[in-house]
């Protein structure tokens, strides 16, 4: 059997490796479906036709475009079960049958997981890309703002919600109106700061272009910012999910009994996990069983990024679930062997 330690390395290279190539294939994603959106064309449309650009934007092949970085999701899943599966120590079951772990990519549970998971975030994104160009429209049509200021505004914030476009928004207010709080935006580009200060101070005032460059700046860390947490998210959920699954599927086949397995919650210590998270071992001293929900001070947690839990209780969280089969003597079960 493993150590501790050595599961938690392992999981965590998992984990770092698949959120990279989540938040990469998203980045890419963002970039196609603003080179898809023509400039000239969005432009034309708010000037005479604005109500057109929803429906534009609605016929756009986002899902599609979406495509790779819903395969990296999937490909987690897949890792998650391999990885569960080569650390678990060989047991017998209650037969007294030897059972050895091995992942076979045709596993009837993990497949069809990882088309759900990563369905569900292209699902979750191409509709957030769709309600962001809705509120665009709705918001700067009626107020007559330029339609070649608001066609750029739409391609280059494809990537954030319209909740996130409304904090870059904000983030411009400040900086046309001085406001110090602009210092405080943790996306900014710090290099302007000193600009910025003067500007706030009234020693020179920024200009149209100043402005512009620090607002495009702190959009695109944003967006780099919110693929990065969900690579994060989804990575550590696909993981933990695809374990499960393959753990469900020894159960569905006979090899194991489901009260032979434990799952235990590993926090990450980096001084960045929550503190809710690091007591969860402590809640659950003895772990708990294969349908069994963790205890924790936030509520109930199935495994890490959760996704039916409270969202406080799962985003960017990078702990991990090991999955544990035990024999059958430390369970109550008997044996034939």
């Amino acid at each position: 059997m493993a150590s501790r330690a050595d599961i938690l390395a392992a999981i965590e290279r998992a984990h770092d490796g698949n959120a990279r190539k989540i938040a990469r294939a998203l980045l890419d994603a963002f970039e196609s479906i603003r080179e898809a959106l023509s400039l000239s064309e969005l432009e034309t449309l708010l000037r005479e036709r604005p109500g057109q650009v929803v429906r534009l934007i609605d016929t756009l092949p986002i899902e599609n475009l979406l495509a790779p970085a819903a395969a990296e999701i999937a490909a987690a899943a897949f890792v998650g079960a391999e990885l569960t599966a080569s650390l678990q120590a060989p047991v017998r079951n209650p037969a007294g049958q030897a059972v050895n772990f091995v992942f076979n990519v045709a596993n009837p549970r993990v497949g069809p997981y990882a088309e759900r998971v990563s369905g569900q975030r292209v699902r979750e994104v191409s509709e957030g890309i769709r309600a962001l160009v809705r509120d665009i429209v709705r918001t700067e049509v009626p107020q007559g703002i330029n339609p070649r200021d608001t066609a750029r505004r739409i391609r280059g914030s494809i990537g954030l919600t319209a909740r996130q476009e409304r904090a870059v928004s904000n983030f411009r207010r400040m900086l046309e109106t001085g406001d110090r709080q602009a210092l405080d935006r943790a996306l900014r580009d710090k290099r302007f700061d000193s600009s910025v200060r003067r500007a706030i101070a009234g020693e020179k005032e920024l200009s149209s272009a100043q402005i512009d460059k620090m607002v495009n700046r702190y959009r695109e860390r944003y967006i780099k910012y919110r693929s990065e947490v969900i690579g994060r998210t989804e990575a550590i959920r696909a993981l933990s999910g695809g374990g499960d699954e393959y753990i469900r599927s020894q159960v569905d086949a006979g090899l194991i009994d489901a009260r032979q397995v434990r799952r235990t919650w590993v926090p990450t210590r980096d001084g960045r996990t929550r503190e809710a998270h690091i007591a969860i071992p402590r809640m659950n001293p003895e772990g708990v069983g294969l349908d069994e929900p963790f205890a924790s001070p936030l509520g109930p947690i199935r495994f890490p990024a959760d996704p039916l839990t409270d969202p406080a209780n799962s985003i960017q969280c990078r702990c991990a679930v090991f999955q544990r089969v035990l024999s059958p003597e430390l369970v109550g079960l008997e044996s034939a062997a």
